[in-house]
């Protein structure tokens, strides 16, 4: 999970160059579809990570050496996604290839396949993994790639105890028993008490709020609201609506005078926090890590956050973050599908999780012994509980890339008043709808 800001601006840097020319240079090949047998080489494609790399490494061999007939040869490239794509619009990629988030665009192009019934049927395939990190491979009744992990923001909550102690105040016994605040209300009281203005400006913050992903927190809103924002049948997304005004008031709400336990104005929230200057702040679970690695000395804990809305079950924003895929253009498709499978066992997977620090998307692991017991139960071992409660920005179009500059800079506006709520989630939809009409219009596809 730490790595994900970074591979999104990746993904944000290389989507306009590549994906225009997969989409200019779209194809409609089938795959031959070979059955298991004979002597094969699968080409298995992995982002390159160190970390990713070393681990596709020790499975591709331990794959190759339980199947007498096949040898798997991990390949990586300087360029990663770029390759992917250009490869994949070219019919030159690998068998088998890693790839964050929605397959959607891949699915619509005919450059991948379906997993075969064969190998996992839907119902199969629905009941293994959660909903949240599935949506984004759906395309027509079927699944275009499985996936390994769920990308999670912002269902957590920070609280800094040193600071809090010196202070006169205890993090309450009862967010200890319940893994966080029985209540939004219970949170935000507290989060007023820590909360310091002096000369009218704010010199510590009770939550931090803002700074980097309240675009999350915006959708979770939405949502626990009972709106909902993405539109599979038009292909649009909508945020003209009262849940996404309620969801605006709300934060503005939380940062601007009478009721501010943060400010725009003031730093952000992680590093606010990280700073001593923000008692509390919403957070991702990779946001501990990188505490870990960064502040040994770090006297924090991390909760789960109750719901926003009274009455509402606390959903938060959940996609399906890595997982993997078959080119249509294999001449192993059986073999290479068997292999994905392989590579998604739980000891496979579960090792990958730890050491990436990422959530599993295989419901089963929950209840590892890693999550309810182990070195970093206190962190996952509370988040896993949410994932029931992730939803996905749906899978129609994939925005959930662009969503992170497009809608984070008109909620910015917004809550730097720039501009009303009304005008910055128009433009927000606006912006967001052109890029989606992007890429799915037909003219591209031609």
């Amino acid at each position: 999970m730490i790595r994900q800001c970074f591979f999104k601006k990746i993904f944000i840097s290389v989507l306009t160059c590549a994906l225009f020319i997969l989409l200019v240079t779209s194809c409609n090949n089938e795959s031959t579809g070979r059955t298991a047998g004979g002597d094969i080489t699968l080409s298995y494609w992995v982002q390159n990570d160190t970390t990713f790399i070393n681990a596709a490494r020790r499975i591709a061999e331990s794959y190759s050496e339980e199947h007498d007939n096949v040898t798997v040869v991990v390949e990586t490239f300087r360029d990663f996604w770029t390759q992917v794509y250009t490869s994949l619009a070219a019919d030159t990629c690998g068998d088998v290839v890693e790839m964050y988030g929605s397959t959607l665009r891949f699915a619509m192009n005919d450059v991948i396949t379906p997993v075969p019934e064969t190998v996992m049927t839907v119902d199969e395939i629905e009941n293994t993994f959660f909903p949240a990190s599935l949506s984004n491979r759906r395309y027509e009744g079927l699944y275009y790639g499985l996936p390994a992990d769920v990308t999670i923001e912002t269902p957590g909550l920070l609280v800094n105890v040193a600071l809090l102690e010196s202070q006169g105040f205890e993090v309450p016994v009862s967010w200890y028993e319940n893994d966080g605040p029985a209540s939004w209300d219970e949170l935000i009281q507290l989060a007023h008490q820590l909360t310091i203005i002096e000369d009218g400006l704010m010199v510590q913050a009770g939550l931090g709020i803002v700074g980097g992903e309240e675009v999350s927190m915006l959708l979770s809103l939405i949502w626990q609201f009972g709106g909902d924002f993405s539109d599979s049948d038009s292909m649009k997304v909508n945020f003209d609506t009262p849940e996404a005004v309620k969801a605006a008031e709300f934060i503005m709400d939380l940062i601007t005078e009478p009721n501010a336990v943060h400010s725009s104005l003031f730093r952000s929230r992680r590093e606010g926090f990280m700073e001593g200057k923000i008692a509390m702040t919403l957070a991702a679970p990779w946001a501990a890590l990188i505490i870990d690695r960064e502040r040994e000395d770090f006297e924090y804990v991390y909760f789960n956050l109750p719901s926003f809305v009274a009455g509402s079950q606390p959903y938060f924003l959940g996609e399906g973050g890595w997982g993997y895929m078959v080119p249509a253009t294999t001449d192993n498709l059986i073999d290479s599908w068997d292999f994905v499978i392989y590579r998604l066992s739980d000891e496979y997977l579960m090792e990958l999780m730890m050491i990436t620090g990422n959530l599993p998307a295989n419901m089963n692991l929950t209840e590892s012994e890693y999550f309810t017991t182990g070195a970093v139960s206190d962190i996952f071992g509370k988040a896993i509980k949410m994932l029931p409660y992730g939803r996905d920005f749906g899978s129609f179009a994939d925005p959930s890339i662009l969503f992170w500059e497009t809608a984070y800079n008109n909620l910015r506006a917004i809550t730097t008043e720039h501009v009303p709520i009304q005008t910055g989630l128009t433009n927000m939809e606006n912006e967001i709808n052109e890029i989606i009409d992007m890429m799915n219009s037909g003219e591209l596809f031609e």
